[in-house]
């Protein structure tokens, strides 16, 4: 753990795809980031959900969760980092955190959307209050909760 402006900063594991293809991308971070009077925020950076990503929400009860949500992929890999799918099952797992879905329409290995996560969400009953996507440009801003 560092501190960084009063900002406590933990380093937690992610995994960067799945079967040989997360052997090949190494070892990636996420990151939890604690402040007083700020909301517990989980960085999930660029993973793929997994055990480890569902056991750091269980054991740190995260108020905010960032997901790189864009399933991009090389080749056949399949998703290298959430795509819809791992997005909607987290929602449903970590219901008493606010999901902010990043990482959308900004590179060209990308393969989610922002509309095709919307559709995925609603097609699942996310709720817009638990499941946050948005534009290029907005400023999200989050109170604490407990």
């Amino acid at each position: 753990m560092v501190e960084f402006n009063g900002i406590q900063i933990r380093r937690v594991q992610g995994r960067h795809g799945t079967g040989i293809w997360a052997d090949h991308m190494g070892c990636v971070s996420g990151f939890i980031l604690i402040s007083e009077d700020e909301p517990l925020v989980y960085w999930t950076g660029d993973t793929v959900l997994y055990d480890e990503v569902k056991y750091v929400v269980s054991r740190s009860s995260p108020e905010v969760i960032i997901t790189h949500s864009g399933g991009a992929s090389i080749g056949n890999s399949g998703p290298i980092i959430m795509d819809a799918k791992q997005t909607i099952e987290l929602c449903k797992f970590a219901t008493g955190s606010k999901i902010v879905a990043v990482h959308l329409e900004s590179l060209d290995h990308l393969k989610v959307t922002r509309n095709d996560l919307r559709k995925e969400a609603l097609k699942n009953g996310i709720s817009e209050d638990n499941l946050l996507i948005p534009e290029d440009g907005d400023v999200l801003k989050f109170n604490k909760i407990f």
